[in-house]
């Protein structure tokens, strides 16, 4: 019971993790490029 619980709840929490990280970094990204062009522009 314990062995098929952990692995689906580790298997759940590498699946949650990776899609949510994509949306991050690309936000993360648009955010920098916003900031640098704006530098860039002042």
């Amino acid at each position: 019971m314990r062995r098929s619980g952990a692995p689906s709840q580790l298997l759940g929490n590498a699946m949650k993790k990776p899609r949510f990280v994509p949306p991050g970094a690309s936000t993360s990204c648009l955010l920098c490029v916003i900031v640098i062009m704006r530098l860039l522009k002042v």
